[in-house]
């Protein structure tokens, strides 16, 4: 083998480059248990209250409040309220402001249309689906505040 400008001989491989053959049927050693054997639980009855006449109440288990309900289902089903209140308060906050953009931009194109029919006809219509667009959240909300107050609920929160 040649090198940078001259021979250099072939270098003899290491012992531990050379693989040792293992036997095909060689048997593998069973591994041994090194855990220690776990420990056996007796429960313990109740004992009665001193001056009771029955057992320890159990404890009440978790509360709802202290947790992240998601990670228990039987408190989850209790954020379905609370989580559509957010949605439906979303709803009108966004439904009002969307009215409120339109009623500003039909004003900027009533306002620019000077002597252009056709810009002041646009602008009105633009305005005219403003106030439509009001009094249907408008009548939403009510609604949902009607059916709440009919069934119990209290929709929005």
């Amino acid at each position: 083998m040649t090198g940078f400008g001259g021979s250099s001989p072939t270098p003899e491989p290491f012992a531990a480059d050379t693989p040792t053959p293992i036997p095909i049927n060689t048997p593998i050693p069973p591994r041994r248990n090194t855990l220690a054997p776990a420990p056996t639980f007796t429960p313990v009855p109740a004992q009665p209250l001193s001056g009771g006449s029955g057992p320890v109440p159990a404890p009440t288990g978790i509360s709802c409040d202290d947790i992240n309900p998601l990670l228990v289902p039987s408190c989850a089903f209790r954020e379905i309220p609370r989580l559509t209140a957010l949605l439906l308060n979303l709803a009108i906050v966004g439904g009002a402001g969307l009215t409120l953009l339109m009623f500003l931009v039909g004003g900027f194109y009533y306002l620019n249309s000077r002597d252009n029919p056709g810009r002041r006809e646009q602008a009105v219509k633009t305005i005219l689906w403003a106030v439509v667009g009001l009094v249907t959240v408008a009548s939403a909300y009510v609604a949902m505040q009607l059916l709440g107050s009919a069934v119990n609920i209290d929709v929005f929160g």
